[in-house]
């Protein structure tokens, strides 16, 4: 018997707003035994509120609460979903319902803030927004770009308006610097299962005073493509004015906004018939009844009103006044107030009735600075070179900057070692061109005086990281060698000590060494004998010197076994000999002996026998002996022959041994004979069947051997 199986990964999208009831897919399951049936699926996870329903002998899934499935609350679902045969129940496997979103409906509109100076005649300001259908939760809003738009943030809820940072008239941020800002706001319905979509018919263009955050709360109201919200009959999408009954759509900006809804400074006066639209003036003043309202007449367009303008025809936003005579800077012909007018004054900015100007330059002594730097040349230390600090450091009246002597030494700048600070005697103890009253290291050690425990060192000595002399030897005073290496299971090898500067007591241990080595004086060089094979640390210490000590490293080896490889060449006599097992050798040949440093040897032999013998300084690496014969040439003819060879014996042999052989080995004979004069021996070959014969020449220089063939020879 099997139990049922819920196929795995199985998933499903359902759009939400469903209708209730609605099934929307058939869970797929089987079962393996012949005559089972599946007849109970349940849903036994991921449906704690209810919203999904299962029909248990089907596996069909439905919708049992539609209001809960909204892609904005719960985006996908789990469901652990089972089934049952009657018998045996599925392991839980998941469902995966995936939400998808039914699109709320929007709109975006354009609105405008202008920016206005704060000023005491401005009026008083109405809430901008109205309250026709401020609806609860009916709409959201965003902020959705314009050119300004990253400077302002809304309240998603409530539609307030602010800019993120307070706007200031006289520095504008907007992208044209007019303090005309220019955003866009989204306005969104939060039931998307209604087909209404959202009208703004809030003012779209209004004006705030600098420096205040919050200016505009937006509203909307919900629509159709057949409402007409104010029963003006214009339909709410055509309706410049959407909540506000105007059948006229009059709009004599022509920016949109019908006239009987557009009040951008929100003074409650409608801009159509206010007199300064921008600023609120709820009473419409108008002082010299020219049509524009006294809290906005502004002749020069500076942002300040005429009637608080120190210069009312030249824009000066800072409104200067250098003498305080109610005059603005930029359009007083005597902004100093001196009596002297502007284009006669030699000093415009500084009052000086009497124009002195001692060095006739035309600037006024009260206002001139020859090297501009901010102080008057009356005062100033340096006259010609800039120097707005004023130092003196040694207070000569003489400014830092143009004093040739500015610590006040009697050494010029340019030669003193320490320019800023006095120091007569240029004392430089480190000699790097630094004196001692301003080096920060004065004994050159690398370590700071304010540190250094021996701020006067001797220079060049080595120091401790308190600044103290450290006791110190040349790296190469102290030498350790092998001088010999140790036979294979002996103790022989030996380490050589020695020492350049003896004027010191030395004591040197080795491992293994019980007793240290007492090195100076008349004792310059040492030896540790008995030593085996193994790695030694051999250590230098110095009388009195307790920080010193100088460690080597060595290694006693065991020589690898002698061997050696000669190789001649018959042709030329010349011998190369191939050596290892040690690094220096004696070579023996036939009685001459060379010390040979390397691995290779070559040398010429003489013809004949040669005996070479190879040793090392090391008994017990043995000798090599081997014999090498260089043998004479030899030129034999005919061959074959009918009985008589000719052979000639290169060399000056006398005398030489020949032997003669079948070719089966068996001897034929073997005689001394004689060399003649012309190199010549005969081979007799005349009493011996015919066949091939070898033969072999044995004498002090000749070694060969050779092949002859005896043909056979008719008989007539």
């Amino acid at each position: 018997m099997f139990d049922p199986v819920i196929d795995p990964n199985q998933t499903v999208s359902l759009k939400e707003n469903p209708v209730a009831n609605t099934i929307f897919y058939k869970v797929k399951a089987s079962d393996s035994d012949t005559y089972s049936v599946l007849k109970d699926f349940k849903i036994v996870s991921g449906n704690s509120d209810d919203s999904f329903g299962i029909f248990s002998n089907s596996g069909e899934l439905y919708v049992n609460k539609a209001e809960n499935i909204d892609f904005e609350s719960i985006s996908s679902y789990s469901l652990g979903v089972t089934v049952s045969d009657g018998t045996k129940t599925s392991s839980e496997e998941v469902i995966t319902i995936n939400i998808t979103d039914d699109p709320n409906a929007f709109i975006v509109d354009n609105f405008t803030v202008k920016v206005y100076r704060d000023g005491t005649k401005t009026g008083v300001v109405n809430t901008k927004g109205n309250s026709y259908f401020l609806s609860g939760n009916e709409f959201s809003y965003e902020i959705d770009g314009g050119n300004d738009g990253d400077l302002f943030s809304v309240d998603k809820s409530s539609g307030l308006v602010s800019f993120k940072n307070p706007p200031t008239f006289s520095t504008p941020l907007d992208s044209d610097l007019d303090n005309v800002y220019e955003f866009k706001i989204k306005s969104i319905v939060n039931d998307d299962t209604i087909d209404d979509f959202p009208t703004i018919d809030s003012e779209k263009t209004v004006s705030s005073i600098e420096n205040k955050l919050d200016f505009l709360t937006v509203t909307s109201i919900l629509s159709t493509s057949t409402s007409d919200f104010d029963n003006d009959g214009i339909l709410d999408i055509n309706d410049n004015c959407p909540s506000t009954y105007n059948p006229d759509q009059k709009d004599s900006d022509g920016n949109g906004e019908g006239d009987v809804c557009e009040d951008s400074d929100g003074d409650g006066v409608l801009d159509f018939e206010d007199n300064c639209i921008y600023i609120p003036n709820p009473n419409q003043e108008d002082a010299d009844g020219d049509g524009e309202g006294d809290v906005c007449e502004d002749a020069d367009n500076d942002g300040i009103i005429d009637s608080k303008d120190n210069c009312i025809n030249t824009a000066n936003i800072d409104q200067s006044d250098l003498d305080g005579d109610g005059i603005g800077d930029v359009c007083d012909d005597d902004r100093d107030g001196d009596g002297i007018v502007n284009t006669e004054d030699n000093c415009p900015d500084v009052s000086n009735a009497d124009q002195a100007d001692t060095d006739g330059d035309g600037i006024g002594d009260v206002c001139d600075d020859s090297d501009s730097d901010g102080v008057l040349d009356s005062v100033d230390n340096c006259l010609n070179t800039a120097n707005p600090n004023q130092e003196d450091a040694d207070n000569d009246g003489i400014g830092d900057v143009c004093d040739d002597d500015k610590d006040g030494d009697g050494i010029l700048n340019t030669e003193d070692n320490c320019p800023d600070t006095a120091n007569t005697d240029q004392a430089d103890a480190d000699k790097d061109g630094t004196g001692d009253v301003c080096d920060d290291d004065r004994d050159g050690d690398g370590i700071l005086n304010s540190v250094d425990t021996c701020p006067d060192s001797t220079l060049g000595v080595k120091v401790d990281v308190t600044g103290c002399e450290i006791f110190t030897l040349p790296l190469d005073n102290n030498k350790v060698s092998v001088t010999s290496s140790t036979c294979i299971g002996n103790t022989d090898g030996s380490i050589g000590l020695s020492i350049e500067d003896a004027s010191y007591s030395y004591s040197v241990t080795v491992t293994g060494q019980d007793d240290p080595i007492t090195l100076g004086g008349e004792t310059k060089t040492a030896s540790v004998t008995g030593l085996g094979k193994g790695t030694y640390t051999v250590c230098f210490t110095v009388e009195g010197q307790d920080g010193y000590e100088q460690c080597f490293e060595v290694n006693i080896e065991e020589p690898k076994a002698l061997s050696a490889f000669i190789d001649v060449n018959n042709d030329t006599r010349k011998t190369s000999i191939q050596l290892s097992g040690s690094s220096t050798y004696t070579v023996d040949i036939n009685g001459e002996s060379y010390d040979v440093k390397g691995d290779r040897f070559n040398t010429t032999l003489p013809s004949g026998l040669s005996i070479i013998t190879i040793s090392t300084d090391l008994d017990c690496q043995g000798i090599i002996e081997r014999e090498v014969f260089i043998s004479e040439d030899i030129l034999y003819y005919p061959n074959p022959t009918p009985g008589d060879v000719n052979v000639y014996v290169n060399g000056q042999d006398t005398k030489v041994m020949m032997t003669v052989f079948s070719a089966k080995g068996d001897l034929i004979f073997s005689r001394e004979q004689d060399i003649q004069s012309t190199r010549k021996t005969d081979l007799d070959l005349g009493g011996v069947p015919a066949g091939t014969y070898l033969v072999t020449l044995d004498g002090p220089t000749v070694r060969k051997t050779f092949k002859i063939v005896k043909r056979w020879e008719a008989i007539y």
